[in-house]
């Protein structure tokens, strides 16, 4: 046995210097860049659970509403693959769905990358298996319980596939793929698995880590060749959905975890992860749990205190961290409050048991730019511990110690090597892995029992978008009183921490707000309520219409009706005349005292507060007669019906009345409905002056609507034309107030007046009196 170890050696030592100049110093092995890169979701896709109760019909056209192209249903979980059109923003597209209440869920078809990273080349360097020294789980002493498992225990390796098989896969007739099966993988039984990233039956590997993962836990062993697999009885289950650029899909994910459970897998192995959250992945981990399989997850490579997805989904799966050969995690590993375990993971940057390699973790595997030629490589990653952790919960089923996913947790944290503080802690979970101990577990007395808590997130909440709104769970709770960590899902695709956090949303709308707790060993389920967020008040516009002229002592009419709010009501309307004086309402009127030039302002109140202002120009003209004016008419109404100086057209509308007066008792009084109807004076001489300045005064009864009015019109070519001077608007001008009218004329020689009005029904009343024309 000695010399045929030693040949052994020698061989590989060959094998080695023709992979590297004979100068070279450090040991050989080749390195392969991290695959950690890239975007965070699918470019395009997104994941849709509809509500049950949406009959087929409904999402159909949805989808089509929301211009969507279906590429794959997953019936178990009620899921939907889309394409969004193209040029649609995902994050306009999510938050648009969010608001749908005839959509469960939706999110970003998240991409989900592998937790390794390789470099190179033997059993001898397998300190990871190591009984004797440090760093090791005591494989040599595991196997002496229990050697290699048993086939009828199927560990399924969701991931890039596995080179399980001699295969061509014809493209068309010009193109064909040929894959091989791994020389070290030539005794593994398989199951079935499948391809998710090419919808076949053959998940062959084209990347490299799915091999090498199938490695640790049932690469051949004690064969006199290679390295060695964990339980290398294990029937072994393919499950692809990682594609040749070292990435996938949530969606695809999910399928995958969904298809082995369905087809015979006591463990999933899940050396994969993402940062992010995806209920589609969270749900398929519930439904393979369900059934009594085991998942096996890494904790993620980010150094970052808190443990990737789907291993953060404690209640279903197990977080495996990694560690190097000294038993300290890896300075890459995650750690938190979901953490269970440790297992090897390696280090490439050291060289800590002095055997002159680099301490990652060996298995032989394939360069995807060469499938054909294996070799024996050397990774670090989390992506490498959580298979230690499957192939020994393999061996556990096989001996019968433990089968369900409750037992296999427990005989491993019960028998792991504490590592850091007494019992669990964040930064190791429960210790390093020990499959030794962990076979001869007989049950004992396992960890205390967690009730997991409750989460509680308060609300519902209401705020205004772009202002911050304040969440408060303190009100969750644990019924074991262990302290609890906070996860927010604020429902616009951002997420937050602590009890009381801040959270500002960029639109309005109704949010479905999420909390889940956890206490160290348990999540809670998610508790929703609502965050209802009202757009921002925008402010109002003011006009202040202008320009406007008049003469001095005159009523000038002053109208802000062109101002609007675009998203509520003006409540105010404020008016300063330029003269010191100022006034309210949407039109006003007022008399300058004095004539020239000045500026009108508005300012506007919304019903918020917000104000804007505008401003107009007011030129006022000086109208005092100069010597020798004349009064060449007068009427005050009182001297019987229009008295020889009046006629009405033919609607005859107008007529003397006593119902309203400005002085004495009479009036002409206007009474709808008329369509014009006017009452027009007779020709008026100015008595040899060429200049008039025509004074009365005139009302409008409340009863009239926009749109109708009385009017004065002047003809200076007895009768010939017309032209409107002033109008009295109903809803816009004074109501039932006696307004004085000062119109002067210049450069005519003679002279006529007209009053008009438009009324739709006959309680509508309009009124003039004290008419006075001046020539001068």
């Amino acid at each position: 046995m000695t010399t045929k170890l030693n040949s052994l050696i020698l061989i590989f030592l060959f094998l080695i210097s023709q992979a590297l100049p004979a100068s070279a110093q450090q040991p050989p092995f080749k390195t392969k860049p991290n695959p950690w890169q890239g975007v965070d979701y699918m470019p395009g896709e997104v994941i849709i659970k509809y509500r049950e109760d949406v009959p087929d019909n409904a999402r159909q056209g949805l989808a089509a509403r929301l211009g969507l192209h279906q590429m794959r249903r997953n019936a178990r979980l009620g899921i939907n693959r889309y394409r969004l059109p193209a040029g649609r923003r995902m994050k306009d597209f999510i938050e648009e769905c969010r608001k749908d209440p005839n959509i469960e869920y939706v999110e970003p078809n998240y991409k989900v990358h592998l937790h390794y990273t390789p470099n190179d080349e033997w059993f001898p360097y397998q300190w990871n298996f190591d009984s004797s020294g440090t760093g090791g789980i005591h494989m040599r002493n595991a196997w002496n319980v229990n050697r290699g498992g048993n086939p009828g225990v199927v560990v399924a390796i969701v991931d890039t596939g596995i080179a399980y098989e001699d295969y061509t896969d014809v493209i068309n007739s010009f193109r064909s793929e040929e894959y091989y099966q791994a020389p070290e993988l030539s005794q593994t039984s398989f199951a079935p698995g499948y391809d998710f990233v090419d919808n076949d039956d053959h998940p062959n590997d084209d990347y490299g880590h799915g091999t090498h993962v199938a490695g640790t836990i049932a690469q051949n062993t004690n064969n006199f060749a290679g390295a060695a697999g964990i339980a290398f009885k294990t029937t072994l289950m393919p499950v692809k959905v990682i594609n040749a650029n070292g990435y996938g899909s949530s969606f695809d994910v999910a399928d995958g975890i969904i298809w082995a459970a369905d087809n015979g897998a006591d463990i999933i192995n899940l050396s994969l992860g993402s940062r992010f959250s995806s209920t589609a992945i969270r749900n398929a981990c519930q439904y393979a749990h369900e059934r009594g399989v085991t998942l096996v997850c890494s904790a993620g490579n980010d150094s970052r205190d808190e443990v990737g997805y789907p291993a953060r989904y404690g209640e279903y799966c197990i977080a495996v961290g990694a560690t190097r050969y000294d038993e300290t995690r890896a300075f890459y590993s995650n750690w938190g409050a979901e953490l269970d375990i440790m297992a090897p993971g390696g280090d490439l940057n050291v060289d800590q048991n002095g055997d002159g390699i680099l301490d990652g973790v060996l298995q032989q595997s394939f360069l995807p730019e060469d499938r054909s030629t294996f070799n024996y490589y050397l990774y670090q990653g989390t992506s490498m511990s959580a298979p230690h952790v499957s192939g020994v919960a393999a061996l556990l089923i096989a001996a019968g110690v433990a089968t369900t996913p409750d037992e296999i947790r427990a005989a491993l944290q019960n028998t792991a090597k504490d590592l850091g503080a007494p019992g669990w802690d964040p930064d190791t979970g429960w210790g390093l892995l020990d499959a030794e101990a962990a076979l001869k577990y007989s049950g004992g007395s396992p960890p205390p029992v967690n009730n997991p808590p409750q989460a509680d997130p308060g609300g519902p909440y209401t705020g205004i978008s772009g202002q911050s709104v304040g969440f408060d769970g303190r009100d969750s709770s644990d019924p074991d009183g262990d302290p609890l960590t906070y996860l927010w899902d604020f429902g616009d695709g951002i997420s937050g921490a602590g009890a009381t956090p801040q959270h500002s949303y960029s639109a309005a709308g109704t949010y479905t707000v999420s909390l889940t707790v956890n206490d160290g060993q348990a999540s809670s389920a998610a508790a929703t309520t609502t965050a209802a967020i009202t757009g921002a008040n925008q402010a109002p516009s003011a006009d202040a219409g202008g320009p406007y002229s008049g003469d001095a002592g005159e009523s000038i009419t002053f109208n802000a009706s062109g101002s609007f709010d675009p998203d509520g009501t003006i409540s105010s309307y404020a008016w300063n005349f330029g003269d010191g004086t100022g006034g309210s309402g949407v039109s006003v009127q007022h008399a300058y005292a004095t004539a020239g030039n000045y500026t009108v302002s508005v300012t506007v109140t919304d019903n918020d507060g917000a104000t804007d202002s505008d401003t107009a120009t007011v030129n006022v003209a000086d109208v005092t007669p100069p010597g020798g004016s004349v009064e060449v008419f007068t009427d005050g109404f009182e001297n019987g019906e229009w008295n020889g100086l009046w006629t009405e057209d033919g609607q005859s509308d107008w007529q003397d009345s006593f119902i309203r007066s400005s002085e004495g008792r009479y009036s002409a009084n206007v009474d709808g409905p008329t369509e014009n109807g006017a009452l027009t004076s007779v020709a008026i001489s100015l008595a040899g002056h060429d200049n008039a300045t025509v004074e009365f005064t005139w009302l409008i009864r409340s009863y009239l609507d926009l749109g109708e009015y009385i009017a004065f019109d002047i003809s200076t070519d007895n009768g010939q034309s017309w032209q409107e001077m002033r109008r009295l608007s109903g809803d816009v001008d004074p109501e039932d107030a006696w307004i004085t009218e000062s119109v002067q004329v210049t450069g005519i020689s003679q002279l006529q007046l007209r009053f008009r009005g438009l009324m739709n029904f006959g309680s509508e009343d309009g009124h003039v009196d004290d008419v006075h024309v001046t020539a001068w």
